[in-house]
């Protein structure tokens, strides 16, 4: 065979493989582009309303640690089955202070939570969702001083806000109820840290002390995008 005859042989069979690795190329470009295109993204506008339950142990620092209304809002944006934003989250409880009759002061726990979901499962036009959240929680109060009598002029006792992170996880259900609105139900419970005082033995003993509190949340969210 000629050396101009090898060169039209590779030349000729070289032409199928390389069209072969484009139209291969192509074809996998195509199918990750309709991936993509199928993956839903969506941003979701949340109200909440619901209720908080703080720890029974807070009442050995004489909280009402009864069931007590709350309320907040929330973004989330996603794609597919998983999403991430942010939420706001308040109430409000009470405190006994025995200090000469002073009042008790109103305790206003409100949170800002880092929030991520995941959706487990769907079924009958609904979702099943895991939920975790971490963020800073602010305890304050109010009025934020109180008078004590000492039989001359009052002493004025601060009572300073806590600031404290808090670490949280739970399950939702989630449904649409029309072409742009759904509605969920989230359960939650979340771990906080405070520095405590108490009477033992006739002292004062102070230390760090790990509390919980417990949610429930009902929401109304305006849904941007596909979900």
């Amino acid at each position: 065979m000629t050396p101009a005859a090898r060169i039209a042989l590779v030349v000729l069979l070289a032409l199928p493989a390389g069209a072969h690795a484009a139209t291969s190329g192509a074809s996998d470009a195509a199918r990750d582009a309709a991936a993509g295109a199928r993956t839903p993204r969506w941003i979701t506008l949340g109200l909440l309303s619901g209720a908080s339950q703080s720890d029974r142990r807070l009442a050995d620092y004489q909280w009402d640690v009864g069931a007590r209304g709350a309320w907040g809002a929330q973004v989330v944006a996603g794609a597919g089955r998983f999403g991430a934003g942010l939420r706001a989250w308040t109430t409000s409880t009470t405190q006994h202070i025995d200090l000469g009759g002073a009042p008790d002061p109103r305790v206003r726990a409100t949170s800002l939570d880092a929030v991520g979901r995941a959706r487990l499962v769907s079924r009958w036009g609904g979702s099943l969702e895991a939920l975790a959240s971490v963020g800073r929680m602010r305890i304050g109060y109010s009025p934020d001083h109180v008078s004590v009598p000492t039989g001359g002029a009052p002493a004025e006792v601060a009572l300073r806000p806590v600031d404290s992170w808090a670490v949280g996880g739970g399950l939702a259900l989630r449904r649409r109820v029309a072409e742009s609105w759904e509605t969920g139900i989230e359960l939650d419970t979340r771990a906080f840290g405070m520095d405590t005082a108490h009477q033992s033995g006739g002292g004062t003993v102070l230390r760090h002390e790990r509390f919980r509190d417990w949610n429930a949340r009902i929401e109304l969210a305006r849904i941007l995008g596909r979900r």
